[in-house]
C-alpha cells in the first residue's frame, strides 16, 4: 500500500497505520504479550553520571547500570549526577541532579494498552517523554502540591523552594493543584504556588534543550530497536506491499513522531475491515 502525493491527510494516515499495523500490531502485540520483545522489565535504570542511589526495603544502595526497578523503589541523584528510567521500553523519565522520585505505581497490563506508572517526585527536576507505543494509558508525576497527568507527551516537572513549574514541550498535560485543574497545551507552563496555578509561556533553558535533543536520539534508538527485532515482519511487509527500506523507515518514524499507539492502529484497521492477528 503506497502513499501517493495527493492523498488526503486522513487517508494517508490510515494507509500509514495499516502498514505499520503489520509491523506493530502483529509484531508488538505478539512479541510483547507472548514473547516480550525488548525485555520483560517495566522499569529499568540507566546511569548518566555521578552518584545515583536506589531506596529498596528501607535501605539506600548504590545504583547499578541497567538494574530493574519495582513499585515503591525510590531513585535519588546527587550533585552533578543524572539518571534515567526506561518505562515499558518505549517511554523515559530523566532525572536531573539533586532529584528524588518514588515509583508509587507501576502496572504492566501485558496488552500494550493499559500500562500505567505514577511517580512521586520529592525534590529536583525531571523530564518525561511518554510514547503511546509503550502502551502507557496513564502516566502521572505527583508532588505534595501539584499533579501532572498525561498520555503521549513530553514535559518538564521542576520542584523549587516554594513552587512547582510544569512545562509542556509536546502534547497536553492536565495539571491539578489546590482543587484546581488546568489543561496545558504545548508551549505553555504552569507555575503552582500557594495553591494557585498561573499559566505562562514555557521558558526553555539548557535543561529543556538538552532533553529535546535526547528525545530525538531516543526516538531514533527506538526505531532501530523495532527494525532489528521485527526484521522478519518488516520483510513480509516489504514483499507484500512493495515497500523500500526508505519507506519503511519513514513509516516507522511517522508512527513514533505522530505518537500512534496500538489503539490507533486497531481503529485504523477496523475502519478498513481488517482484523487483528
Amino acid at each position: 500500500m503506497l502513499l501517493v502525493g495527493k492523498l488526503a491527510s486522513k487517508k494517508a494516515i490510515i494507509a500509514l497505520v495499516i502498514v505499520i499495523a503489520i509491523i506493530a500490531i502483529a509484531g508488538l502485540a505478539y512479541y510483547f504479550i507472548l514473547a516480550k520483545p525488548f525485555s520483560a522489565v517495566p522499569a529499568k535504570l540507566s546511569l548518566s553520571q555521578g552518584n545515583v542511589q536506589v531506596l529498596r526495603n528501607n535501605s539506600w544502595q548504590n545504583a547499578v547500570e541497567g538494574m530493574q526497578l519495582f513499585e515503591k523503589d525510590s531513585v535519588k541523584t546527587g550533585s552533578d549526577s543524572k539518571a534515567s528510567i526506561l518505562l515499558f521500553e518505549a517511554s523515559i523519565v530523566r532525572l536531573n541532579e539533586n532529584t528524588e522520585i518514588e515509583i508509587s505505581k507501576l502496572v504492566d497490563a501485558g496488552d500494550l494498552k493499559n500500562n500505567s506508572a505514577t511517580l512521586a517526585q520529592k525534590a529536583g527536576r525531571t523530564w518525561s517523554k511518554v510514547l503511546k507505543i509503550s502502551g502507557v494509558k496513564e502516566y502521572a508525576i505527583e508532588s505534595p502540591t501539584a499533579i501532572a497527568a498525561v498520555r503521549g507527551t513530553a514535559f518538564d516537572f521542576w520542584i523549587q523552594a516554594a513552587k512547582v513549574i510544569i512545562g509542556i514541550a509536546e502534547g497536553r498535560v492536565l495539571v491539578k493543584a489546590g482543587g484546581i485543574e488546568e489543561l496545558l497545551e504545548e508551549g505553555k507552563q504552569a507555575v503552582v504556588e500557594n495553591g494557585a496555578i498561573r499559566i505562562e509561556d514555557f521558558v526553555e533553558d539548557s535543561w529543556v534543550l538538552e532533553n529535546k535533543q535526547a528525545d530525538e536520539a531516543f526516538e531514533q534508538e527506538l526505531k532501530q530497536k523495532l527494525k532489528e527485532r521485527f526484521a522478519t515482519l518488516i520483510g513480509i511487509a516489504k514483499a507484500q506491499y512493495g515497500l523500500s527500506d526508505e519507506q519503511i523507515d519513514s513509516y516507522i518514524e511517522q508512527a513514533i513522531s505522530q505518537n500512534l499507539g496500538i489503539e490507533d492502529l486497531e481503529k485504523a484497521m477496523s475502519s478498513q475491515g481488517a482484523s487483528m492477528p
